[in-house]
């Protein structure tokens, strides 16, 4: 990963010898974790699962709860041809408190940055 979050993070690859299946990113936040699961056919990104998780703010307290995580939002992107099919989506981003989808283009440019990067760890 490029810019390292607060809370951290993880990229893992899964291969079919030398061809991509799909990637897994981990993203800890201050307010939560985010993960995107990448699905590849044939070399062609072709589904996205996106999830939030977010630490629980208690109003009497006025504190978040860090031992905790409660579901946010869940996305899940259907893509052929390098075009988005269609998006189910549930719940909402914390950052933004909205329901948003993720741009495409988004997810092809991370996608692609990810493919080369990971082919290069496994040959060390």
């Amino acid at each position: 990963m490029d810019e390292m979050t607060d809370g951290g993070g993880s990229l893992k690859g899964y291969f079919k010898g030398d061809a991509i299946c799909k990637i897994h990113l981990w993203i800890g936040l201050s307010f939560g974790v985010r993960q995107f699961d990448y699905y590849f056919d044939h070399g062609k990104l072709c589904f996205v699962y996106e999830t939030e998780e977010d630490f629980p703010y208690d109003d009497k307290s006025g504190t978040v709860n860090q031992g905790k995580l409660v579901p946010a939002f869940e996305g899940r992107y259907y893509i052929l041809d390098g075009k988005l099919l269609d998006a189910k989506l549930k719940g909402k981003h914390r950052a933004n408190n909205e329901t948003v989808v993720t741009s495409l283009s988004n997810f092809n440019k991370d996608a692609v940055s990810y493919t080369k990067v990971l082919p290069e760890h496994l040959k060390k």
